[in-house]
Order: structure tokens, then sequence, then C-alpha cells
């Protein structure tokens, strides 16, 4: 997601306040008009420069350690994986991305039903 810097909102405005469509300064912009909608809301309560920093989200898991333990169990589901680490299945799906494993898919074979 993409965070727009204090110095556009306040472009943004000022080519507001000189009295352009809000149409208009959305495609200048190029920003949504949801955005600009929610800046002149924050414009009035004069909060407009109170930027809130997004905070990334860090694994709580080891990379080396799942690795390590995929290595000596790779039979294992991730419901299985997920229970060991006391962890979601979504968190063991995305520490296999990041190592870079992939995931075994079972081909369905079916007969040939050509013959009667």
């Amino acid at each position: 997601m993409f965070r727009h810097g204090n110095d556009l909102r306040v472009r943004v405005i000022e080519f507001l306040e000189k009295g352009n469509t809000k149409s208009k300064t959305a495609e200048v912009f190029n920003i949504a008009k949801q955005t600009l909608y929610s800046w002149i809301s924050l414009q009035k309560e004069h909060k407009l420069l109170e930027v809130k920093q997004y905070t990334s989200i860090r694994s709580k898991l080891n990379d080396n350690d799942v690795k390590e333990f995929i290595d000596m169990h790779p039979d294992w589901y991730f419901y299985e994986i997920a229970k060991h680490f006391n962890t979601s299945d979504e968190s063991i799906r995305r520490a296999f991305k990041r190592i870079g494993y992939s995931v075994k898919k079972n081909k369905r074979y079916l007969k040939n039903q050509t013959e009667s």
C-alpha cells in the first residue's frame, strides 16, 4: 500500500482552494476521489499533516528453524507444521514462500473411458 507524503497533501489542498474542482484535482494529481475527500475532512479537523506510519508485520517464525523442520518432516501437512510451531497455517505458507519451497501438487489421474 502506498502512503502519500505531506508535501503532496498540502499541494493538493492548495490546488483545490484556488477554485479547481474536486474531479480535476484528483485527475491532475492522480489520486482517488475518496483520498481527496478524506484529505478535505482531515484539513477541516486540522489533522492533514498527522500521517500515521505503517508498521511492518514481522514473522514470529525463524526461517532456519522452519527449513530444518521441513527437511526432517517433508510429508507433514501445513496444519501439522503449524501446530508444532504454535502458529497458523497461513504463517507456514508464507514461511514456505520466503524459504523458496513449493508444495507438491497431486495430479488427478482419470481412467481412459474410451474402452468399453
